[in-house]
């Protein structure tokens, strides 16, 4: 089973919809899984992990990962892009067990790629690792590691490492916790240890080590899980917007989405940055009769009477990308390349306030924005949150044509995949009332 996040890049593709029934999904409470693999296959599944060192030797038998060391090293993989959010709260459980160990280290957890952390001396490719680990420094006990890395630094090997076992070989299930306050390990249930942000976001899941070594170790991985935390139901719109959503709900469908258009749609109308610079969004397209003159773009929602930021013109077609970064300093930069790669535009508008983004699309059929207080009450946008593979990104579909009057419904004419930025609630408003704030 393998459902990921995407890529946050921003693309503009033409998407052929598959026929396929609604599959609802429902909004709850707490962490739901979004990958999972219990390693039941004949062989690993390279879809989902990647082998950086095939030294020793790597198989799977009887429902367990089991790794053997040789003279010549361990066997090392990691989990491929899209396993690990890349950006939200998230965890990661795995269940294990070390075998027969004699002095040879080990890492069974997750690393921090390309990710520097100067306040440690750290920078890539040097990767800050964190999760269950048995140590040569150490003997054959087995640690659990909030963070460490192979330097020397402040922030090295010894960084305040929590002893789970001696020579023994328990089971263990470890659950490595990553939110915007702290990353926390759990063994067996129990919390071992945790670490105020910030820190290096980890990104990959990672088992082995492979350091050449003429000692012996052992290990297995029973299941891998990662887990997200699932949308509340208080930040679904009340009341849902009535649409004619068959051919959405078929594009999501075939986009490999659990959404129910019908009754899963966001209260937020706008969206803040999910860090502070360089973040980016996603944008995939399907247009409409007016594909060739809407033009689709940002505007900052705390202005009365908003400057619109054109990101993407009416002449841009299959196959075209958008690069879009809103920077610490308040700029918006925007790199827009065409299907041969040919940067297109490259602008920079100063001063937009990335904590309220809303959305706009402008045609023939009119100005519309992503909050209905801007479209007199009435909805032209709808947003959803992304399932498996999307978790953490986000979907605004369009109608292009007034709601209130010469409208289908069907809000399909422009289909928006945002990435890096977050849902800011809205509380429905009239254009009056928008208005009065400023007063």
């Amino acid at each position: 089973m393998r459902l990921a996040t995407g890529v946050a890049l921003l693309v503009v593709v033409a998407v052929a919809t598959v026929a396929q029934p609604p599959v609802p999904a429902v909004a709850g409470a707490g962490w739901v899984p979004i990958f999972r693999d219990d390693f039941d296959g004949p062989t690993l599944d390279l879809n989902s992990w990647a082998v950086e060192q095939m030294s020793g030797a790597l198989f799977i038998s009887n429902g367990l990962l089991q790794f053997r060391s040789q003279p010549t090293g361990l066997p090392t993989i990691v989990s491929n892009a899209g396993i690990v959010p890349t950006v939200g709260d998230f965890r990661v459980r795995m269940g294990f067990q070390y075998g027969r160990t004699s002095c040879f280290g080990t890492r069974i957890g997750m690393e921090a790629r390309g990710i520097g952390w100067p306040v440690c001396g750290n920078s890539p490719p040097d990767a800050a690792a964190y999760g269950f680990h048995r140590d040569c420094a150490r003997g054959t006990s087995g640690f659990a590691y909030p963070v460490t890395t192979s330097d020397s630094g402040p922030c090295g090997v010894d960084r305040m490492p929590v002893r789970i076992e001696g020579d023994a070989t328990s089971y263990h299930v470890g659950e490595l916790t990553v939110t915007s306050e702290s990353i926390t390990l759990t063994v067996d249930g129990l919390d071992v240890q945790s670490v105020p942000q910030p820190l290096p976001r980890p990104n990959v899941v990672y088992f082995g080590w492979g350091t050449p070594c003429c000692q012996y170790t052992e290990f297995d991985v029973d299941f891998v899980e990662v887990q997200v935390r699932d949308q509340p139901v208080s930040n679904l719109r009340t009341p849902q917007v009535p649409l004619n959503g068959a051919e959405l709900q078929n594009y999501l469908n075939g986009v490999g989405e659990s959404i129910d258009v019908y009754t899963q749609q966001l209260a937020a109308q706008v969206c803040s940055t999910a860090v502070s610079e360089n973040s980016s969004f996603s944008l995939m397209i399907e247009l409409a009769g007016y594909a060739d003159q809407n033009t689709i773009g940002v505007y900052d929602a705390f202005q009365p009477t908003p400057t619109l930021y054109e990101v993407f013109p009416g002449q841009a077609g299959p196959g075209w990308v958008g690069l879009v970064y809103f920077l610490a300093s308040g700029d918006l930069v925007v790199n827009l390349f065409d299907d041969t790669g040919t940067l297109r535009m490259h602008t920079v508008h100063p001063g937009v306030n990335t904590s309220k983004v809303g959305f706009y699309i402008r045609g023939p059929g009119g100005t519309y924005y992503s909050e209905d207080g801007r479209n007199g009450g009435n909805p032209q946008a709808v947003m959803y949150e992304g399932t498996g593979r999307n978790w953490g990104d986000l979907w605004l579909c369009w109608e292009d044509l007034p709601y209130a009057g010469g409208s289908d419904r069907d809000f399909n004419d422009a289909i928006l995949m945002l990435q890096s930025l977050q849902p800011v609630p809205t509380v429905p408003l009239t254009w009056g009332a928008v208005k009065a704030r400023y007063r």
